[in-house]
């Protein structure tokens, strides 16, 4: 029974990402339906040839990042951890707001107190400690005005050292997991401070944005649109018999609204993919791109890859999300191939 209900789920989730094919975007003319906006140039971001000293200090970070703190009895030094014991006081009274344990790293991180506070342990081990007036900064305390002079006294409780030192072949593989050489793990992160991949993708995809808000919708085929919508209401739909409940208490139960604020919402989704979709074929149609079934099992093929899913091959991707979307993603995709400079 179980299993029956899981395949159920599936097939619903499945239907969620059709829609139904409509015969009008090869046969109709769409300059009825939809009037384009301009669509922006996209310039890329060209990639960044990052210098030695940013390398080391990303290999810093991720070295940081996987390190392992352990007690020593070594003085306290910049990139070690301490943890302090504050006592502030003005005038032999007690700051209760600017005393306590902390614990001072990374002194990028800190405020301009522990800043100071952290100096001033520097060089004493634990059982040790210094003494340091700091001119407290605005907005810092209530307990003294901004300006005055405070006296701290540092007591080191603890010093903690990284078990990570320096990058070597042995530990590499613990900073950038994959990584067997010191060697390696530079060149990776290299390579991912070059990358710009995500920046030009948030460039295309705001380029497309633009484009959508600037074209505006005249007409709307209903077979369109209501191939849409069926898709995402069907889910809906769906799960509320497998619960053996009405749709609308489904959808105040389990989604916190009415089922008539819950159409409204799917209502307007649907049209914007309606408008999404004339878009996407008028403008196809006007630039002369179109697409073969290779290019389409290849642009599915690669979507396996990047995505979430267990595909077997590129027929169960455009199956499982449906053809007719996943021909718009493909012509989107070449929309903004079209409109990419190559100057860059």
């Amino acid at each position: 029974m179980m299993r029956k209900l899981f395949a159920l789920l599936l097939a619903v989730l499945a239907l969620a990402g059709c829609s139904r094919g409509w015969r009008g975007y090869e046969q109709e003319n769409l300059k009825k339906y939809i009037k384009a906006g301009e669509f922006p140039v996209i310039t890329p971001v060209p990639p960044r040839d990052p210098t030695d000293r940013e390398i080391e200090a990303r290999v810093e970070e991720l070295m940081s990042e996987a390190a392992v703190f352990v007690i020593s009895d070594k003085p306290y030094e910049e990139g070690m951890m301490a943890t302090l014991n504050v006592t502030a006081t003005y005038n032999g009274e007690p700051l209760e707001s600017l005393s306590g344990e902390i614990t001072v790293w990374q002194t990028e991180r800190l405020d301009e107190i522990q800043k100071v506070l952290a100096s001033a342990a520097l060089g004493k081990r634990a059982g040790e400690s210094s003494g340091v007036k700091i001119a407290v900064p605005a907005g810092y305390t209530e307990e003294i005005e901004s300006g005055i002079a405070a006296d701290f006294r540092v007591s080191v409780l603890a010093v903690h050292e990284s078990d990570i030192s320096a990058l070597t072949d042995e530990n590499a593989g613990r900073v950038l997991p994959g990584c067997r050489t010191a060697s390696e793990v530079r060149e990776k992160v290299c390579a991912q401070l070059s990358d710009v991949s995500e920046e030009n993708e948030a460039l295309r995809y705001g380029a497309w944005n633009s484009y959508m808000s600037s074209s505006t919708l005249l007409k709307v085929p209903y077979e369109v649109y209501m191939g849409f919508y069926a898709a995402l209401i069907q889910p809906y739909k769906s799960l509320a018999e497998l619960k053996e409940i009405t749709l609308e208490k489904y959808v105040s139960d389990y989604c916190g609204m009415t089922l008539n604020e819950l159409e409204a919402s799917l209502s307007e989704k649907a049209m914007s993919k309606t408008k999404e979709a004339l878009l996407v074929h008028y403008t196809a149609k006007t630039l002369s791109l179109s697409y073969t079934y290779a290019e389409l099992d290849g642009y599915a093929e690669k979507q396996m890859q990047t995505g979430d899913g267990d595909f077997e091959n590129a027929e169960d991707y455009i199956n499982y999300f449906g053809r007719d979307n996943v021909i718009i993603e493909l012509l989107r995709e070449k929309i903004m191939d079209f409109y990419t400079s190559s100057d860059s």
